[in-house]
């Protein structure tokens, strides 16, 4: 599959997680930046605990100096984890990267 495709089914893919699981799928293609965004909350109701999220940036040069082998690589993973959770209805925790977010703020 050709990289426009493959964002084309991770889109596709997003919306039917969203549509046939529990989970609240927040996908989003900015065209401006070339990035894809995907973002997973634990349910409708609870859409604001994220379970797991994605940024891609689809451009070569100035965001990814890696080729297209390697963007159509990681699609092509990202295609995997969404239809594993369209069919498990899980998160295939075990297949992600781990990532700490740590959120500062000023109160004034």
């Amino acid at each position: 599959m050709t990289k426009d495709e493959l964002v084309v089914k991770v889109l596709y893919l997003a919306y039917l997680v969203n549509a046939r699981t529990e989970f609240c799928v927040f996908a989003s293609f900015f065209g401006h930046v070339d990035q894809l965004s995907i973002r997973v909350a634990a349910s409708k109701e609870n859409y604001q605990a994220e379970v797991m999220r994605s940024e891609t940036s689809l451009r070569y040069g100035q965001y990814r100096r890696d080729g297209e082998t390697s963007l159509v690589a990681e699609l092509k993973a990202k295609v995997g984890v969404l239809e594993q959770i369209l069919q498990t209805h899980e998160i295939p925790y075990e297949d992600l990267e781990y990532e700490e977010i740590v959120e500062r703020s000023y109160r004034f």
